[in-house]
């Protein structure tokens, strides 16, 4: 039997009430952040570094006017992130990078940096590099993702190095490995943004045009 105009009334504001209820849940749920920075990595030491971001956001910077730890010499360098407006973004940079073991110059450039973003429309990253020398021999950096050099006896170089899984990036402008087993990473920059999830949103309009 179909349903009289006053039951079709009550249903339809319970209905209204029940949209209104889900839409403001999907506008409730909370953005998380995270990202980190630092100028270089040495052996899984970390200098010039911002540590983590807090998941709610914020801003942190940190500069060094120099660094020295074993086979590195740079500076000066910087790093930050922020976390803001949706939008999770870190950077570093470091000038002046000199690389040697044994007195022997393994790696040099005049300026290397990198830099990512994270929201919810996805992620982008890059890095930048000047006047680099791998082993004696001046490199062309492409812009490739993960461009890599290896000299025998010397070690591997990955520029630009990318690791990217959903909304979370990772940049290493440069990661030097050494035939040693001495590990270098300089100018990381880490961007992830965990988008809000609610229930879908539901229209009046649409409920109301079920029932009419």
């Amino acid at each position: 039997m179909p349903a009289s105009k006053s039951h079709r009334s009550t249903l339809l504001a319970v209905l209204a009430a029940a949209a209104a209820s889900l839409a403001w849940t999907g506008g409730a749920a909370a953005q998380v952040f995270e990202g980190r920075a630092f100028a270089a990595a040495v052996a899984g030491a970390h200098f010039c570094d911002t540590g983590p971001l807090a998941a709610a956001g914020g801003n942190l910077n940190v500069t060094a006017a120099a660094i020295a730890s074993g086979a590195l010499q740079a500076g000066p360098g910087a790093a930050s992130c922020v976390g803001a407006s949706g939008v999770s973004q870190a950077s570093a940079s470091l000038d002046n990078v000199a690389v040697a073991q044994l007195l022997v110059s393994i790696c040099t450039a005049a300026h290397v940096a990198s830099q990512t973003s994270a929201g919810c429309d996805g992620v982008t990253g890059s890095s930048a590099i000047t006047a680099l020398v791998f082993a004696g021999v001046g490199v062309v950096v492409t812009g490739q993702v993960n461009q890599t050099v290896s000299v025998v006896g010397v070690g591997t170089l990955v520029i630009n190095e990318q690791i990217q899984t959903g909304l979370s990036i990772t940049v290493n402008a440069l990661h030097l490995t050494l035939a040693s087993g001495l590990d270098i990473v300089l100018c990381s920059s880490h961007s992830k943004f965990n988008c809000p999830v609610g229930v879908q949103q539901a229209t009046w309009g649409g409920v109301k045009s079920l029932y009419q």
